[in-house]
């Protein structure tokens, strides 16, 4: 028997392009609104946030750390200034003569890393200018100030908002420079469009880096050498000539084997004037202070003879420790016959300013007092310092600054012993710079 297979009887439709084309569409449409509805609900992760961002994180982690950050006990710093490599803090606004109850002395700072997790504890500060917080010390991070007062940890604020191009570069060591940045400004982490500040204050934030030299275009060390020339016309450009030497190629001299001798061990130098008889003054814009102040030198010595009775050595700020002075002095005790004993290790005279009337004692030493800037009053203080006011008298980068008295040129004696350890001084000052910059 044959079985006869059925036939299939299969009609081909033709696809309706134009129906289904328009349903995928609005399906696609459909799955990908409810998957972004999904997303923001559910992952933060998704876009990220436009703030500035700490470190490594993005905008959102960094948005989620400073709002897990402890701001529980907020303390205000009112004032802050700079002096070498020095960051001080004031609990009042800034003046020569503030109580020393209102610097960090005595007190004890935290700073906590948000990069890292890392906790520095920083004590045994002084009330001086150049005591207090020690940038070339601190290593890379980004770190949010608090005080210590017994068991409590207050966060520090500031009493003004700090701007973002507030910036400052430690000397040259090892090839780098610290780029220290200071923030504090309560919409530092606030997208463009929110409506209230993650912060309610301007908490301080130190931000540290590491620059490598080829980023670096400051300088770390300027020399001034005599005759530094306050605006006297009467004072010839080679300053005294007497018994066989000119006081300017002497100094000028000195400071070319200092500078050698600093260049060789990697900081940048920067000798003030061009030619050791050069007539510019130290006073005013075009001033060899201003040289100084452009490059962004953190420490200057000055490099000087006496022509009175005033005896030589080392000479530093009333307003400072003795540290710089110290160590460059110390090295010339050891190595030279130029200093007799440690009474030549001493600050300058204090005097007071007929002009400010304010009741206030200054640095006599105006090479000193004016580098200092807004810390040691510079820009202020007399008629001829007002020259210096539109870049020293609210700057509040300090240049730490030592005068170094080496001889009595009027003294026959005093000029033999010098020319006998000239080249023993210039070794010595330079290890002295040298040694107190290892830090």
């Amino acid at each position: 028997m044959e079985i006869k297979k059925p036939k299939l009887n299969i009609k081909w439709k033709a696809i309706r392009w134009n129906a289904v084309i328009p349903m995928f569409i609005c399906a696609f449409l459909i799955i990908y609104l409810l998957v972004s509805l999904i997303i923001g609900l559910f992952f933060k992760g998704g876009k990220d946030m436009d703030i500035y961002r700490i470190g490594k994180y993005s905008g959102r982690q960094t948005y989620e750390m400073i709002k897990k950050e402890d701001r529980n006990n907020p303390v205000p710093v009112y004032d802050y200034n700079f002096y070498g490599e020095s960051l001080n803090l004031y609990f009042d606004y800034y003046s020569l003569d503030l109580p020393y109850s209102n610097t960090l002395r005595d007190k004890t700072i935290v700073l906590k890393d948000f990069c890292s997790d890392k906790v520095i504890t920083l004590e045994g500060f002084s009330d001086k200018a150049d005591g207090q917080i020690d940038l070339a010390g601190l290593p890379d991070g980004f770190y949010g100030v608090y005080l210590l007062e017994g068991e409590i940890s207050e966060r520090v604020y500031l009493n003004q908002t700090v701007s973002f191009d507030d910036e400052f570069h430690t000397v040259l060591r090892n090839g780098n420079s610290r780029h220290i940045e200071l923030l504090a400004n309560k919409a530092l982490f606030d997208p463009a469009d929110a409506q209230e500040s993650l912060l309610d204050r301007d908490y301080l934030y130190i931000k540290v880096e590491t620059d490598a030299a080829e980023a670096y275009s400051q300088y770390d060390i300027a020399i001034m050498t005599s005759p530094a020339m306050s605006g006297d016309a009467a004072v010839s450009p080679k300053g005294e000539e007497k018994n066989g030497i000119v006081e300017s190629e002497q100094m000028y001299q000195l400071a070319q084997a200092v500078s050698e001798k600093l260049t060789a061990a990697g900081y940048k130098v920067l000798i003030l004037k061009d030619s050791h008889d050069e007539n510019t003054i130290y006073y005013g814009t075009e001033g060899l202070l201003k040289r100084a102040v452009d490059a962004g030198v953190k420490y200057m010595i000055h490099l000087d003879m006496e022509i009175d009775s005033t005896i030589p050595g080392v000479i530093y700020s009333n307003y400072t420790t003795n540290s710089f002075a110290r160590s460059i002095f110390t090295r010339l005790m050891n190595a030279t016959e130029l200093f007799s004993d440690e009474s030549r290790l001493h600050p300058c005279k204090l005097v007071t300013s007929s002009l400010l009337n304010d009741g206030l004692t200054y640095d006599q030493d105006w090479v000193i007092r004016e580098a200092g800037g807004a810390v040691l009053g510079g820009g202020r203080f007399s008629a001829t310092s007002a020259r210096n006011a539109s870049f020293e008298a609210n700057n509040v980068y300090g240049i730490n600054t030592v005068s170094i008295r080496l001889c009595n040129i009027r003294d026959k004696a005093a000029v033999e012993r010098w020319l006998n350890n000239k080249d023993a001084a210039a070794g010595a000052i330079a290890e002295g710079i040298i040694e107190y910059l290892k830090k």
